[in-house]
């Protein structure tokens, strides 16, 4: 077959949205982390992603929700123009 697979899409959709950042801690700690954030969140519950993201935005004294949405809409001003562009 000569078609992509649902992973290489998914690929592409978020390399084209998305920056990777990735970061090691000692096995067994992921599980931990998940566990305890979890349990923190239980009645409100958010992705590990999520949680990493708003605790950089809170060492940071800026607000995770904002600070996204102002980057998601700058990415879709950039993405337009970009398009615009090749037209």
């Amino acid at each position: 077959m000569g078609g992509k697979t649902s992973t290489a899409v998914k690929n592409k959709f978020y390399a084209s949205r998305y920056d990777t950042i990735r970061f090691f801690v000692p096995k067994g700690q992921k599980e931990r982390l998940i566990r305890l954030m979890n349990e923190k969140y239980e009645e409100n519950p958010i992705s590990l992603n999520e949680f990493v993201c708003s605790a950089i935005y809170a060492a940071l004294d800026l607000d995770y929700k904002t600070e996204w949405e102002k980057a998601t809409a700058e990415a879709k001003a950039n993405s337009a123009a970009a398009k615009e562009a090749k037209e």
